[in-house]
């Protein structure tokens, strides 16, 4: 298994289906939201170092990914933040600490690009909430949404 961060143009190809299989995997109600990634938009924010994405693969397939939005906050100026976007593994690795090495790699690449604090979603994904325990991250909040 190689973990690893990847461009743009590296990942497109082998990512759609994965963001298919995500969208109807997710655990959250997306009913309301139909699934229309800008990729002009990833494209250029990866090119500006604002969105990173880091994979892994197993033999060259790719069968997970972490996705995350880098930049600092307009309240906390000094820190720079890396918040989870996406994180995703096929369903037949999920099994075992695949997950959580996704994550344990993914975190000290963070660190090494300056980022100084990571916000983590957890989808209310139990197992996720584990792993991201076992790395060391705590709750800080719970989220609602509604759409307008």
């Amino acid at each position: 298994m190689i973990i690893r961060e990847e461009t743009f143009d590296q990942v497109i190809t082998d990512i759609l289906p994965l963001l298919v299989e995500h969208y109807h995997d997710a655990p959250l109600n997306h009913k309301e939201l139909k699934l229309d990634a800008d990729f002009i938009r990833y494209k250029e924010m990866m090119d500006n170092k604002q969105v990173r994405i880091f994979t892994a693969r197993d033999n060259g397939r790719l069968v997970g990914y972490s996705a995350w939005n880098i930049g600092s906050s307009p309240h906390f100026k000094g820190v720079v933040y890396a918040i989870s976007e996406l994180i995703f593994v096929v369903k037949d690795y999920r099994k075992g600490w695949i997950p959580y090495n996704i994550l344990k790699n993914t975190l000290p690449k963070l660190a090494e690009l300056g980022v100084g604090r990571i916000s983590v979603g957890d989808g209310n994904n139990k197992s996720l909430r584990v792993f991201l325990k076992r790395l060391g991250l705590t709750k800080s909040e719970e989220r609602y949404e509604k759409c307008l």
